[in-house]
């Protein structure tokens, strides 16, 4: 559109400064033609600068109208429609984040829960205790260990998903 309306504009300048010559009478053409045939070029000449005037107008008032859409009705109309799809994204994003935590959450709570063990009368994570008599005294036949690690799969396969 633009590259038209620059094309018109070279176009009229080139008719223009050819109506001068000729009005002057200093083109080669000229010398040869007749009279008439000069009055006929002239009128054609301006007819042409005429309409490649109203032509100009014409793309400039198009040019406005097409920004005045875009500015108004398509640029909004896009923007909204990305910003719905950006927030439909972000929100199946947060909620799959709350998912996921809330799963490593239980995961974790079923390992503390195994790990709670009573000492002394009370109930508590032991830490400072012979690890092997902790271990043996606790842990052997209280729990499964394939069974806590079908567990720890299935959680880590639900996050993923």
């Amino acid at each position: 559109m633009e590259n038209r309306k620059n094309q018109t504009v070279v176009n009229r300048s080139k008719h223009n400064l050819e109506l001068m010559k000729l009005q002057k009478g200093n083109t080669f053409k000229s010398t040869f033609q007749s009279k008439q045939a000069k009055i006929n070029r002239i009128t054609e000449l301006n007819e042409k600068i005429e309409f490649e005037e109203k032509e100009i107008d014409s793309a400039e008032c198009l040019t406005k109208i097409l920004f005045l859409y875009l500015h108004d009705a398509a640029i909004p109309f896009f923007r909204l429609d990305k910003l719905g799809v950006y927030n439909g994204a972000i929100n199946l994003y947060a909620q799959k984040q709350i998912n996921n935590c809330n799963k490593i959450s239980q995961f974790y709570s079923k390992v503390i829960g195994q790990n709670q063990v009573e000492v002394g009368g009370h109930i508590g994570n032991v830490t400072l205790l012979d690890e092997k008599s902790f271990f043996h005294n606790n842990f052997v036949g209280k729990f499964d260990p394939q069974q806590l690690n079908e567990e720890t799969e299935n959680t880590q396969q639900s996050i993923r998903q």
